[in-house]
């Protein structure tokens, strides 16, 4: 591995490429945490995710739907929650939802960091 002088670097490119690299490490993971869950897993979440979605009227987070499942369908949880993070790409890319914004989580073990919030399409 070539080893780079950082000095020589801009700030804009060293950014650039720790964004890209920290995408492409999340989207491993993800795909990772889907894999572990079950190979199933997605196509036994999304039709349940659909149902849920169709009563919603206003904007809601990917974690409203998790403690949805939580407490309703247990048996439905992944075993990491990581995998929670391929859902709105899937149900984005299906036409079923459009991102409205973000809010602070619920969620205790997020400590309030802002999770982005979604509308029906």
């Amino acid at each position: 591995m070539d080893r780079v002088d950082i000095s020589k670097v801009s700030s804009k490119a060293l950014m650039a490429e720790l964004s890209a690299r920290g995408r492409r490490l999340g989207e491993d993971g993800i795909a990772c945490a889907v894999e572990s869950a079950g190979e199933c897993w997605l196509d036994n979440i999304l039709p349940l995710f659909h149902d849920w979605l169709m009563v919603r009227a206003e904007s809601f987070a990917i974690e409203d739907f998790r403690i949805y499942v939580e407490n309703q369908r247990p048996e439905l949880c992944p075993v990491s929650n990581k995998a929670w993070g391929v859902l709105p790409s899937a149900a984005k890319s299906r036409g079923w939802i459009t991102r409205f914004g973000s809010r602070p989580a619920c969620s205790p073990k997020t400590h309030g960091h802002f999770v982005a919030t979604y509308s029906r399409a």
